[in-house]
Parts: structure tokens; C-alpha cells; sequence
């Protein structure tokens, strides 16, 4: 049997009481009429040296009842039987925290100390691996590695392995970590008893939604191994993700509960900033928005924090983009029936973007972003849009009649073009939202465009054409949008125009973000974010094949694909296009008070033990849980007032007796 609450015990000690008080009597036993005392000599009273116990059944039961009580608040509990941790045939797999809030002093050291207790206790039968994790789950020694070595080297390449391992600037993702590595550990053999060993800060800020109502392997247990900063007040800083259209820039800062420091200076890192500073006052538990003047620089310092972890972020300064698209063979301007009137209206001017629609010969077509080319469009201006795409950039062709597959062909080869009858109207189908084009409206609120209507469609045929991806169709099949490979470049094809005579497009909240999804894209500077977190998964824009890092080192990235390397914290830039993106810490790694115990139960995680550090003392969690379950106190209470019930019985009736021999 264990005890929850062992202290208790020594409330044990009270049942001394109803002893001594059977012990201890003020007065004789019987009482003698006499007649007067005073020709008697007075002789001092003779103390007895042995006394006896009276009603000793009585006296158990008052003892029996302090007892039952001290048991009771002692919450005992029959423990099942433990899993060695490294008992023979364990498999035991060390999960290391290797988060952002891990690069707080002295908890790595601690991390590292906890791997090394498990290495000591393993056995020549067990196996051990070692991971790290933060959003994701990496092997530092896996379990054939340890097979593999000898057991007097298995120690030794497990601690050189783990040497190279240091903690990063990701974000925890607990719970799929826990899933996963649940998983690997199962899978690595059969008839041997499964542990995790989770060596972690457990800050607030871990994602643990997941793992409840998972149902983890059979058998597997779980070891909770926290670990604890000395210093354990933060304050930290956060962008306003609203910062990056041209107005002031707004920091959040944090402060944790119970902070002892709350006054705080934020300052620029950059040359020329000097060393003017903005105080901010932050009470414990709360944080501010604060409102910066907008400066060229790129860091932001929080100083007067104790924590220096997470007190730097990072920023693109605003610059605002000036563009040009060129319209050729277009009919001119003549009113809200024309193409060039909605095309000039469909690039407003922004605080991030000044967008000029210009005639090329008027502006050339050197610095232009995308070349908008009709069907009147001359030679001469057809075989200079098709240089302009095959350097990188993109055209766009709307098919305003069937005259339009003679443009297509010049620039493509043999493509066909009929007028589709039948009808009334038309809609978009098979949308590929996956598309740069369309992924502004893969978001379920944006992407109905059952309400767009075409009155008048073109069925394109693009038989002799290689390298053409359909975007999008009308309801018939024909193409509805389709992109045809020109060079490094692109033409894009519509089958229908946006003018109101051939349907609702241009009328429509669509025209406007596709028209700037086109421009972006054949630019080669798109927008793309401009803060993002580590561990974020960066879209790669067109026309760029390398990335520079904030330490000043350059690698190669996948055209059109993501760049996945934002490990640490700083501003990246897509070369050659220049598109630079901020990135910080998650600001959830800045919550780093630990989670609630009653949190780590609640969800179902298969707890073998978990070490508390702070407050003195350990704590069985699984105890806490097989207590709960079996509740022998409420037994011990219930037998304890059933004691009360039969000593006030049994004391009345020996009071009883008492009087009846008083009075006799």
C-alpha cells in the first residue's frame, strides 16, 4: 500500500489521547459515606503505581477512529506493479525539447543531464534513441544504431551524437511529436516494454490539443522530465502583422505573471538609428501595443528584460513597389464598355503599390511587369511581347473574338478559336486553385464563382500546342484560363474577355485580385509575407533560384516550390528578385510559464511519472490517477463514523452502568 499524502500519517499520533485520558482520574472509584473527619489525623494521599485500563473495548474504538481518520487523509492506494525504466527488454526512446524557449540559461544543460541518467540505467537488453523535437520530431540516434554498436560503446556514440545537437528557434508542436514518436517507438520491435522518456521546459505555449482521446500503443508508458530555468520572469516582443502597408509600425510586448521588472526600453539596431530609446512600462501578466516611428531599420531590441531569448525581432522595412503593364492591341478607352478602361481600374494605386498602364510606344517595353496584348495587336508588337516572355515574364492574351488565334499563333503556333454557341451563359468549372493565379481565392470564403456569369465564350483549341496547362474550364469543357510555357516565361489565355458585353467578370470582386495575382507573378515580385515565424514554409516566386541567408550565406531553392530552411531567426532574400521576408520566433514560445498539472492529466497521456521541479519534492502523477480511481479514503471515513456510531453506543451504556452502581 502507498500513500498520496504520507504527512498525514503522523496525525496517527493523536490516538495517544484517549489512552491518556483513560489513564488519567481525578477521582476515586467508589464512594463512602463517612461521618466527620476532623478527630482524624491527616496522612498525605498514596499515590497508586499501577493503574488499570477501564472499558478497553471503548478505548479501541476512540483509538481505531484517530487511526482511520489519519489513514483516510493520507489517501492511500494499492500501486500496480512499475516498469523498470531500463528494466531488461525496455525500449526506451528520449524525447529532447529543442524549441526556441529551450535557449533559456541553464535548461539545455539540464535537457542533456536527464539523456544522461537514462543512458546510465540502460541495460544490456534495453535499447535507448534519442530525438529532438520542436515542430517536428528528428532522429539523433535511432534505435538500429544502438543495436548495432557493442554495449560498451553505446553510451559513448549516443553522447557524441547528442553533442551536435543544440536547441533551435522553432515552435513546440507536442502533441504530434508525441503521436509520432508513440508510433517509431512501437514499430521498432516487438516483446519488449515501450517507454518515452519527454524531456521538456512544458511551456504554456505548446501545442497539446492533439494527443486528446489518441489511443497509444499497448503498453507504451510515459515519462514527463521538466526542466526549469533559474530566472523564471520573461518579457518578450511580437509584430503587428498590420505593420506592413506603409503605416507606423506596432510591436507587442508581453510581460509574464508575477514579474518583478516592469519597466522596459525598446530600441532600432541599425546604423544611423543612434540611441534614442521608447520606455514602456508593462505590469506583470499583461502586455502593451506600442506604436514605433517608422525607420529603415530591420531589428528591434527590448532591453531591461533578464531573459534575452526572444527581446530581438526582425522587419522588412517598407518600400512601396512601382510597376508598369503594358496594353497593346487593345481597343482604346472609350468609356465602361472597353477593356482599357477596366484594365487601367483594375491596378488602384496602395501604400504598398503604384501600378502605370502604358501604351509601349509611348513607354518602351524595357522595365515592363506584364504585357497585356489584344487582338489587334501588330506584328512587330506580337514578336516584341514574345521576347518580353521568353526572358521570364508572362502575357496575357483575352480572347475578345476568333480573330484572337491569330495573335495565339503567332506567339504559340497553331491554335484554334470558335465562337460557342448554345446557352444562355456560361460558368467557371474545374478551378486549380493550387495555381498562383488562383490561390488568392482557395480560402472557402472567396472561392464560390457560381455567381460570375459569360454571356459569350471562345472554345480554344490548343491541340498543336505544347506545354499548356488548363486552369480553369467553362461549364461546356472548353478552356476557360489556360497558361501556355513561352521561354522562361508564360502567355496566359482567357477564353472570353472582361468586357461587360461578354460577361460579369470585370464586374465582379474577382477581376481586381486576379489581375494583381497575374502582375505579381509575371514581375517575379510578389508580395509573398512579409513576417513570417520559424519553421514556416516560404512560397518561392517566379523568376527566383537561390536564397540568402541572415548570416550572409547563399543556397540554391526549387523553382515554384517552398523554401522550408527558416531555422533561425532574420530577414531572408529571394535572389534575384530581391523579395526579402522577415522572420521571427513563434510567439508562442515566449509563454513560458509551465503548464498546470491538472492540464497534463486531463489529457489522457499514459503516465507512468513525471519529476516536479520547484516547490521540493517529487510527484506520482499515475498515483494521483490510481488514487482517484480507487478512493479507499472515502471507505476509510464511512468505517470511521460507523466507529463513532458504535463508541457513542457502547459509552452510554457503560454510563449507565456507572450510575446504577452510584446510586446503589
Amino acid at each position: 500500500m502507498s500513500f498520496l499524502a504520507p504527512l498525514f500519517l503522523l496525525a496517527g499520533l493523536a490516538a495517544a489521547a484517549p489512552v491518556l485520558f483513560h489513564l488519567v482520574r481525578n477521582r476515586t472509584r467508589e464512594v463512602k459515606p463517612f461521618s466527620s473527619l476532623m478527630f482524624l489525623e491527616e496522612t498525605p494521599l498514596r499515590m497508586e503505581q499501577h493503574k488499570r485500563l477501564e472499558n478497553p473495548w471503548l478505548l479501541f474504538l476512540r483509538v481505531l477512529v484517530v487511526l482511520l481518520l489519519a489513514f483516510g487523509f493520507a489517501r492511500p492506494f494499492f500501486a500496480r506493479p512499475q516498469l523498470a525504466l531500463s528494466g531488461p527488454g525496455t525500449r526506451t526512446a528520449v524525447l529532447l525539447d529543442v524549441s526556441g524557449s529551450m535557449r533559456r540559461e541553464g535548461l539545455w544543460k539540464q535537457a542533456c543531464a536527464e539523456a544522461e541518467a537514462v543512458l546510465s540505467k540502460a541495460g544490456p537488453s534495453d535499447e535507448v534513441a534519442v530525438f529532438s523535437f520542436d515542430s517536428e520530431l528528428r532522429e539523433v540516434f535511432g534505435f538500429d544504431r544502438w543495436r548495432e554498436a557493442s554495449p560498451s560503446e553505446r553510451a559513448a556514440r549516443v553522447r557524441n551524437a547528442l553533442a551536435e545537437v543544440q536547441p533551435g528557434w522553432d515552435k513546440t508542436v507536442l502533441d504530434g511529436v508525441l503521436t509520432e514518436a508513440a508510433l517509431r517507438v512501437a514499430r521498432a520491435g516487438e516483446g519488449a516494454a515501450l517507454r518515452l522518456v519527454v524531456v521538456s521546459d512544458f511551456q504554456e505555449g505548446a501545442k497539446l490539443d492533439g494527443v486528446q482521446g489518441y489511443q497509444w500503443p499497448a503498453g507504451l508508458q510515459m515519462v514527463l522530465k521538466p526542466v526549469a530555468p533559474r530566472e523564471t520572469q520573461n518579457a518578450s516582443l511580437q509584430w503587428l502583422r498590420g505593420e506592413s502597408l506603409g503605416d507606423a509600425p506596432q510591436v507587442r510586448v508581453t510581460n509574464s505573471p508575477g514579474a518583478t521588472v516592469e519597466q522596459f526600453a525598446l530600441s532600432w539596431e541599425a546604423p544611423g538609428a543612434g540611441s534614442q530609446k521608447k520606455d514602456v512600462y508593462v505590469p506583470a501578466g499583461q502586455s502593451r501595443v506600442v506604436r514605433l516611428p517608422e525607420q529603415g531599420a530591420e531589428v528591434l531590441r527590448l532591453s531591461g528584460d533578464r531573459e534575452p531569448f526572444d527581446n530581438r525581432v526582425f522587419r522588412v522595412p517598407f518600400e512601396p513597389r512601382r510597376m508598369r503593364v503594358l496594353s497593346a492591341g487593345l481597343p482604346p478607352d472609350d468609356g465602361p464598355r472597353s477593356l482599357a478602361y477596366f484594365l487601367k481600374r483594375a491596378f488602384p494605386k496602395t501604400p504598398a503599390a503604384e501600378v502605370e498602364v502604358a501604351d509601349p510606344a509611348v513607354a518602351g517595353w524595357a522595365g515592363a511587369d506584364l504585357v497585356v496584348l489584344g487582338e489587334k495587336a501588330s506584328p512587330d508588337q506580337v514578336e516584341a511581347a514574345r521576347a518580353f516572355a521568353t526572358k521570364g515574364r508572362m502575357i496575357l492574351v483575352p480572347a475578345e473574338s476568333e480573330r484572337v488565334a491569330t495573335v495565339l499563333g503567332a506567339l504559340l503556333g497553331r491554335v484554334g478559336a470558335i465562337e460557342a454557341r448554345g446557352a444562355d451563359y456560361a460558368l467557371l468549372a474545374g478551378i486549380d486553385y493550387r495555381h498562383p493565379l488562383f490561390l488568392p481565392f482557395a480560402d472557402p470564403r472567396f472561392s464560390d464563382f457560381t455567381k460570375m456569369h459569360f454571356w459569350r465564350h471562345r472554345r480554344l483549341d490548343f491541340s498543336g500546342v505544347e506545354n499548356v496547362e488548363v486552369l480553369a474550364r467553362f461549364d461546356d469543357g472548353s478552356p476557360a484560363v489556360a497558361q501556355a510555357r513561352l521561354g522562361a516565361g508564360a502567355v496566359v489565355v482567357l477564353g472570353s474577355s472582361w468586357s461587360p458585353q461578354d460577361g460579369q467578370f470585370a464586374l465582379s470582386s474577382k477581376f481586381v485580385p486576379w489581375m494583381n495575382a497575374l502582375l505579381e507573378v509575371s514581375s517575379g515580385r510578389a508580395e509573398g509575407p512579409k513576417l513570417a515565424v520559424c519553421g514556416d514554409r516560404l512560397p518561392v516566386p517566379a523568376g527566383a533560384d537561390s536564397v540568402r541567408f541572415p548570416d550572409g550565406r547563399v543556397e540554391p531553392v526549387e523553382k515554384g516550390g517552398f523554401f522550408a530552411g527558416t531555422r533561425e531567426p532574420g530577414v531572408y532574400e529571394m535572389q534575384p528578385v530581391g523579395q526579402k521576408i522577415a522572420v521571427n520566433m513563434a510567439g508562442e514560445e515566449s509563454r513560458t510559464q509551465p503548464v498546470s498539472m491538472d492540464r497534463l492529466q486531463s489529457l489522457g497521456l499514459p503516465l507512468a511519472a513525471r519529476e516536479e521541479t520547484g516547490g521540493g519534492g517529487a510527484r506520482d502523477l499515475e498515483a494521483v490517477q490510481v488514487e482517484g480511481r480507487q478512493k479507499l479514503w472515502r471507505w476509510l471515513v464511512v468505517f470511521a463514523l460507523g466507529c463513532v456510531g458504535v463508541e457513542t453506543a457502547v459509552s452510554a451504556v457503560v454510563s449507565g452502568r456507572k450510575m446504577k452502581e452510584g446510586v446503589s
